[in-house]
């Protein structure tokens, strides 16, 4: 039996798609979700966040408001509008803009599986992100050098707190996210293929 080199192919991105001034901010305390609002993962975390995070970062941060975009949002994400600060748009025409006018990207996410398309998006953007673990699953990244980690409640609303008041952070786990999306360009990932296929 012939031995087996399997090759894994990750997600891409067409990172030229990203280099537009993409900008669509209503407020300075502005962090956005994205995502398809009729899976269970998106529903728990935006739920999730919702209703036990976003409070603490409310306390804390009075101005800050959370938009959660992305297409068919069920009755139990629409009711998070009644909540102060937070707003659900359903489906948009671009999401670039969304992203790009957020001065933080979370992705509180609880279950689920794969690679995260929309951090590639955030960190295409140069958006920080605050993440739990697996929301940042399928990455090899490392917390507070790409990207912030956190797990629970608390921790979570504390690292989003920070990047909140601190431009500085936001910078510097901006410029990472963005050196790290590079190696998931596809202008970088098909040549690596086409190599890997003239040698078979």
């Amino acid at each position: 039996m012939p031995t087996l080199n399997p090759i894994i192919v990750p997600n891409g991105i067409f990172l030229s798609d990203y280099t537009s001034n993409f900008q669509l901010r209503t407020s300075n305390f502005q962090l956005v979700f994205t995502g398809k609002m009729d899976y269970r993962p998106n529903i728990d975390a935006v739920v999730w966040f919702a209703n036990e995070i976003f409070p603490k970062i409310k306390n804390e941060i009075p101005e800050a408001q959370f938009i959660i975009v992305g297409q068919k949002p069920t009755q139990a994400v629409k009711s998070l509008k009644s909540i102060n600060g937070i707003k659900v748009t359903g489906a948009v025409d671009d999401i670039r803009p969304h992203i790009g006018g957020a001065t933080v990207y979370v992705a509180p996410l609880r279950m689920g599986g794969g690679t995260r398309f929309k951090l590639l998006e955030a960190m295409a953007l140069k958006k920080p992100i605050v993440s739990t673990t697996i929301g940042a699953e399928g990455f090899a990244i490392q917390n507070g050098r790409e990207m912030l980690i956190a797990d629970d409640a608390d921790s979570f609303a504390q690292a989003t707190i920070t990047l909140l008041r601190d431009e500085t952070k936001r910078q510097a786990l901006s410029e990472e996210g963005y050196e790290f999306v590079k190696r998931y360009d596809w202008g970088e990932i098909v040549p690596t293929i086409e190599e890997i296929l003239v040698s078979v």
